[in-house]
């Protein structure tokens, strides 16, 4: 995927008092990035059964940079693992 810049989302406080802790979880999202490879647009294609957890890896992703592209990037599918120990 070319990052530059791609730090993990932040697991959501909120998903670990649910009984989420220990377990692995994994969102599938689909984002778009313009010509600088800033993240223009961000949508979850598979989710991870947690409102939550979606939506902090929805959030997470729109941080990230990518290498810049001529035309930028569309359809780029890439995934979120959460593992809380």
């Amino acid at each position: 995927m070319d990052c530059i810049q791609c730090p993990p989302p932040k697991y959501p406080k909120g998903a670990e008092g649910r009984g989420r802790r220990g377990t692995k979880t994994t969102v599938h999202l689909i984002l778009d990035a313009d010509s600088n490879g800033n993240i223009t647009s961000v949508s979850v294609s598979r989710s991870s059964g947690d409102n939550e957890l979606d939506e902090a890896a929805r959030k997470g992703v729109q941080e990230w940079r990518l290498k810049p592209l001529e035309g930028g990037r569309r359809g780029v599918r890439t995934k979120v693992n959460f593992t809380l120990k």
